[in-house]
């Protein structure tokens, strides 16, 4: 077993991990992990990968909002029938 996956993402994430205890998501992972007969190191290396998808997210969401654009909107919302051809 190779912990190359763990150091890198320990590497990216300098910060200490903004997941508490308190959120549940530390205990439901753990609680899958021991179900799957996980070790503690890929335990480690889930959570921290969660916890970068989770600061990716927010990250977008803080580039969203400092962009200060009028609204919100997607694909759902446009009504193709009325662009002209």
């Amino acid at each position: 077993m190779t912990d190359a996956p763990l150091n890198c993402c320990w590497r990216i994430t300098s910060r200490p991990c903004a997941c508490r205890p308190s959120c549940g998501n530390m205990t439901k992972l753990a609680r899958i992990c021991a179900a799957e007969g996980v070790d503690h190191v890929r335990y480690l290396a889930r959570l921290t990968e969660l916890e970068l998808i989770d600061r990716e997210r927010r990250m977008v969401e803080r580039r969203i909002k400092s962009a200060k654009f009028p609204t919100v909107k997607s694909l759902d919302s446009v009504d193709f029938k009325t662009i002209r051809h």
